[in-house]
């Protein structure tokens, strides 16, 4: 896959949502925006208040908290025309919906901003490991836009050839840094939660913000030189 070949979701054209913890929305050759997180990024006390903050935002879409959690909880891969999460939100236009997903997204990575837990990727071999093997596929079963490896979270702005991929690819990330990270720790066990969100890029005027808030989160989250690492493709 070449940049050239990446394009923006397309809401008219086939796409598919694969529901697990969360709704994955899935179209080959979109972008898609990824978020993954380390297992101790969020504290009880922090999902609680993103809870409270979910529940308002859902509130005032007129979607019922209740039915959206159940509807997370389907983990079957259904067609978009009668998942669900699709159902609860097909009373607001597409571009609303799509808003709506992001300010949850927003809140959340708030609070990962705040830097809770271990913060294990603040170490550079470790945040190396996550770098390389983001590009390490690059413009071949992927194109990555541009990434952020900050201490407790990720990002990635990056568009998938294949349907399905962009959910595989992004399982096979973190089991691969897992291995890695955990061996140079010399630790095992989990080390990221197992599930991520991503958000698929309507339009280059979404493209553009996405892109700058990958690229101002490490500054928004108060990091210094060698905290974190930074990638942006000369592409875009």
């Amino acid at each position: 896959m070449q940049p050239q070949d990446a394009t923006f979701f397309q809401p008219t054209q086939p796409f598919d949502i694969l529901e697990t913890r969360l709704p994955h929305w899935d179209q080959p050759g979109a972008f898609t925006f990824i978020t993954f997180r380390l297992n101790d990024s969020l504290p009880k006390e922090a999902v609680k208040r993103w809870h409270h903050q979910r529940d308002a935002l859902l509130r005032e879409s007129g979607i019922d908290p209740a039915r959206w959690l159940a509807a997370q909880g389907n983990r079957k891969l259904r067609n978009h025309t009668n998942s669900e999460t699709t159902a609860l939100l097909q009373h607001l236009p597409p571009r609303t919906a799509s808003l709506l997903k992001w300010k949850l997204f927003l809140g959340w990575d708030c609070e990962l901003n705040e830097l809770h837990g271990s913060c294990c990727l603040r170490d550079s071999k470790a945040s190396k490991i996550v770098a390389d093997g983001f590009l390490k596929f690059d413009r071949d079963r992927y194109v990555v836009a541009a990434f952020a490896v900050l201490p407790n979270h990720v990002h990635i702005l990056a568009a998938f050839e294949t349907e399905g991929a962009m959910v595989s690819q992004g399982a096979a990330w973190r089991k691969c840094f897992a291995r890695e990270i955990n061996k140079l720790n010399n630790r095992t066990g989990h080390l990221w939660q197992p599930d991520q969100f991503d958000h698929l890029v309507r339009s280059p005027e979404s493209f553009d913000r996405v892109r700058k808030y990958l690229i101002d989160n490490p500054f928004v989250a108060n990091l210094h030189a060698g905290e974190y690492r930074l990638y942006v493709a000369a592409d875009w």
